[in-house]
């Protein structure tokens, strides 16, 4: 009752399907990491100039 093992007992489409996804995944990370320029969620504001600032405190 002893089976011999083959190479080709493994599930083919399971294993292009997990090749596929791993290739995109790692494609993807290279390009957010070493390609993509970021995302500017403009949550600082820039400074203002000097006299625009002492103007604005004076007005006050």
């Amino acid at each position: 009752m002893s089976q011999t093992y083959q190479y080709s007992d493994y599930n083919r489409g399971g294993m292009l399907a997990f090749s596929f996804s791993m290739v995109i995944t790692l494609v993807f990370f290279v390009y957010v990491a070493f390609i993509h320029s970021g995302v500017d969620l403009k949550e600082i504001q820039p400074d203002q100039p000097k006299a625009e600032a002492e103007a604005t405190v004076e007005s006050e």
